[in-house]
């Protein structure tokens, strides 16, 4: 059973619901994703965890860099649209175990 509030339903597809999102494409939005599963397993593993979210944004990039490859860029605190890959066997590894 679908929910009525599904991408799918209300708007027929993907791509017609990224004309109200804003400037990303689908493929944007799945990096993204992927990139939301890897600081989901990060946060399960780090072993300490600090109140400061800026200390935990920086040890999250570093990670992201040192393990698949992906550098992040920050502005104050927030991630920015752009990412850089700098490794790019490590970035398909990435791909491979976090994308659906």
């Amino acid at each position: 059973m679908q929910s009525n509030l599904d991408a799918n339903v209300i708007y027929g597809d993907m791509t017609a619901r990224l004309d109200t999102v804003g400037s990303f494409n689908v493929d944007q939005i799945q990096s993204w994703q992927c990139i939301k599963r890897a600081y989901t397993d990060w946060r399960k593993t780090v072993k300490h965890h600090h109140s400061d979210s800026v200390l935990m944004t920086e040890e999250f990039i570093k990670w992201l860099l040192e393990t698949w490859g992906i550098k992040l860029t920050t502005d104050n605190g927030n991630y920015v649209a752009h990412f850089d890959i700098v490794s790019p066997d490590k970035y398909t590894m990435f791909v491979l175990k976090y994308s659906k």
